[in-house]
């Protein structure tokens, strides 16, 4: 049995174990995803075996006290060796971000969304705030990642208010043929909401929720904007949506600019 013991917010677990979890399948290794088993609940993955508090300090104070082996390698050590010891080791405490088996997560993707379904107190919650998507209209998300972005990579991904309206401005002059609706969340609580009322040219929301609820939220949109993150990443991950990561704030979009999960998953930074 594998445990891994997580890496970053939320949404850095679920991509995570979903790699963990597809290899596992492949090679029938039990994992589980510690993360999951007392901080984020949300997720029916939560209710199943083995995801509670004595499974996180079993696997925790085991690695502390030695009895449970600690293994961390990166992507160019995943070689033949060290999967083999992975695979015949009664408890291993994998501690590392960099696991990938790209090809396992898309064979079993559907039992992924399936482990990470959101408890229905997240969905009714959120749909109390929303409106059901019609077919005629197409709901943009845009993921206003600001907070740690503000030094993450010397702070190249970290846009102004400014920022994001043109860029959103700039997907409403695509033509669609369809009604755009705009759903924005953040981790900014005093995000200046008539600011982007006033200067976007549709009908605008704003949630500003648990992560699961905001995670929840953007996957009920069509298309997704945002800068470079597991976020807007997994909330594409659940119903196939288009998104555009904003590398460059002054370019202008084409419906060629937005991608899908199978290929963004494999491009992160």
């Amino acid at each position: 049995m594998i445990f891994v013991s997580g890496f970053g917010r939320m949404c850095n677990n679920i991509l995570q174990f979903g790699h963990f979890y597809a290899w596992g399948r492949v090679h029938g290794v039990k994992v589980i995803a510690l993360r999951f088993c007392y901080k984020y609940r949300d997720f029916a993955i939560c209710r199943t075996k083995h995801y509670n508090w004595f499974t996180y300090l079993f696997a925790k104070y085991g690695a502390k006290l030695g009895f449970i082996p600690v293994v961390s390698f990166t992507k160019e050590d995943m070689n033949e060796e060290n999967m083999l010891r992975l695979q015949k080791s009664r408890f291993v405490l994998y501690k590392e971000w960099d696991f990938r088996d790209y090809e396992a997560f898309i064979a079993h993707r559907e039992e992924i969304k399936t482990l990470f379904a959101f408890k229905q107190g997240i969905i009714k919650k959120v749909n109390k705030q929303l409106p059901p998507l019609e077919e005629n209209v197409i709901r943009l998300g845009v993921h206003i990642r600001r907070g740690d972005y503000k030094t993450w990579l010397n702070g190249d991904y970290y846009y102004s208010d400014e920022d994001f309206i043109k860029v959103v401005k700039s997907f409403c002059t695509l033509s669609f043929g369809n009604s755009i609706e705009i759903l924005i969340v953040s981790n900014e609580k005093n995000l200046p909401q008539e600011k982007y009322i006033t200067a976007l040219p549709a009908k605008v929301y704003f949630l500003s929720g648990s992560p699961a609820e905001d995670l929840y939220a953007l996957s009920t949109c069509n298309y997704l904007i945002g800068p470079p993150s597991t976020f807007s990443l997994m909330a594409a991950f659940y119903n196939d949506s288009n998104l555009y990561w904003i590398y460059d704030k002054n370019r202008r979009l084409e419906k060629e600019s937005f991608q899908k999960f199978d290929y963004l998953f494999q491009h992160i930074i």
